[in-house]
């Protein structure tokens, strides 16, 4: 019998990091002794009232192809302490007859005992709903004596107690007022630290997914905290549930506000100032008029949207962030576009030239997109090579060769590679795929919407969206139109060059 293991610890704290080594030893060893097949473990390290755990969605998905006959866990809590997600997971076992079997004996399908399925699954979220309300007293207990949970930006923690950080993220913090009051934007301030290299405070607490840049929101938070006047605010938001990651913001009535717990970094008075700063900057901005090109045009380096400033479009990343976030620097004028395209429309499907010129000139495109060297194999090539790594470094983690740490470490690298590729894979495949055998199409969606022999004098709103899917604008100044054919899906790749 082929078997699916799961193992989960609720944190990846310290104390917690020997649990699931010791649970995938529990399992090797029962499966050794009834003669069983190992065929993947699945791990996380989130509490199990969350459904969107990233193992025990993949464990679904994996069931729902039938790759393995059964799925062993410790015990039913560690697969889930969520009613409506135990139902679900349970429904999606049967559909594929596939068993389920816990090393606790609570649940063993393959002997029919799941009739007590219902009062385990009850029993682990009543347990869930008592631990919440355990962490929420004693979250209020420790804030009533103004011990903190964690460090917040500028600050370390001891013994929960904050102290004037050593790494000089305090220096930030009073940069950041200082530059506020002497009328510097969020967006400006936010900028400079991206390109100074400065790192974050997801990035300083060691976040698994923390960003690169500094956004506004970040610094105009760090702006309206009385934490930073060396004020306590506990108790401001509370979970609306054990079973979901949202919360609420309670009445300021129902916080806890303690003087005077630790060091400030910033006078009462600057404090003061900046939230009189920020009420007096608030305006209301009328909607911006939508220029010609916008949501059209891509920056081919980075992708993201191209922003209008002034007379030109601007890399979305670039403008908000700095070079550091996006190096183009190409940027072209709007006058400029209009005329590309302009030339590029009429040469192909107007002026003096008849449907069979149109066709020529689209298949004389055509044949030089496919002369170009395609890096789709390579690309294949190079994700097979890395999912091979994964399932090594698996098998050294099962066969005890490496530990959990150096495991998620591999992992924790390899996987957003696959992504990036993947999505690489994905865009040169759809391009190859909308290419081939779009001449005709092309040619009788232009037969339908325009009439020849009679060029076009303008780019208006109505045929950009008639005709354009997307614009790439390149460093080296190369625009790679990708136009509309009558299939949705498809599109027709011409590439212009406007000169810098």
């Amino acid at each position: 019998m082929k078997c699916a293991v799961y193992a989960r610890v609720s944190t990846g704290f310290e104390s917690q990091k020997t649990s699931i080594p010791t649970q995938i030893k529990l399992f090797e060893n029962y499966i050794n002794e009834q003669g069983w097949e190992l065929y993947k473990v699945y791990t996380d390290e989130e509490s199990g009232t969350k459904s969107n755990r990233v193992g025990i969605q993949q464990l679904l998905a994996d069931a729902k192809e039938k790759k393995f006959d059964i799925v062993l866990a410790k015990e039913w809590s560690r697969i889930s302490r969520n009613g409506a997600f135990s139902y679900e997971f349970r429904d999606a076992l049967l559909q594929n007859n596939i068993h389920l079997l816990t090393l606790d004996k609570a649940i063993d399908t393959t002997k029919d005992n799941h009739m007590l399925f219902g009062f385990y699954t009850w029993q682990s979220e009543m347990e869930a709903e008592r631990t919440s309300e355990r962490v929420k007293a004693s979250a209020k207990v420790r804030a009533k004596l103004g011990r903190f949970d964690e460090a917040p930006y500028g600050y370390d923690l001891r013994y929960g107690k904050l102290s004037v950080a050593s790494d000089g993220s305090d220096i930030i913090v009073k940069r950041i007022f200082k530059e506020y009051i002497a009328g510097r934007g969020h967006d400006a301030i936010a900028k400079s630290l991206s390109n100074e290299v400065i790192p974050t405070p997801a990035k300083r607490k060691g976040n698994k997914n923390a960003g690169e840049f500094w956004h506004g929101s970040t610094v105009r938070q760090i702006l309206t905290r009385k934490i930073y006047i060396g004020c306590f605010v506990g108790c401001k938001t509370s979970t609306l549930s054990p079973r979901n990651n949202k919360r609420r913001s309670n009445p300021e009535s129902e916080w806890i506000v303690i003087e005077n717990t630790h060091e400030a970094l910033v006078s009462e008075a600057d404090f003061n100032l900046v939230q009189q700063l920020i009420a007096s900057r608030k305006t209301i901005r009328s909607q911006q008029g939508k220029n010609l090109f916008t949501g059209f045009l891509k920056c081919a380096t980075c992708g993201a949207g191209m922003q209008f400033k002034r007379d030109r479009y601007v890399c979305g990343k670039q403008n908000k962030h700095g070079k550091v976030a996006c190096s183009e620097n190409f940027r072209p004028k709007e006058k400029d576009l209009i005329q590309s395209l302009l030339n590029d429309i009429n040469s192909l499907y107007f002026s003096h030239l008849t449907a069979s010129d149109v066709e020529k000139l689209v298949v004389s495109k055509l044949e030089k997109i496919k002369q170009q060297v395609s890096p789709i194999k390579k690309l294949q090539t190079e994700i097979a090579n890395l999912k091979e790594k994964k399932i090594k470094a698996l098998d050294k983690l099962v066969s005890d060769k490496i530990d959990q740490d150096t495991y998620d470490g591999l992992i924790a690298k390899i996987n957003p590679v696959i992504v990036t590729l993947t999505q690489q894979l994905n865009d040169f495949e759809l391009e190859a795929s909308s290419t081939n055998g779009s001449v005709d199409d092309l040619k009788k969606y232009i037969l339908k919407h325009l009439k020849i022999n009679e060029p076009i004098t303008e780019i208006t709103p109505s045929i950009l969206a008639r005709f354009i899917k997307v614009i790439k604008v390149k460093a080296d100044g190369q625009l790679e139109v990708h136009y509309r054919t009558s299939k949705p899906s498809a599109f027709y790749v011409s590439i212009l060059t406007i000169t810098k």
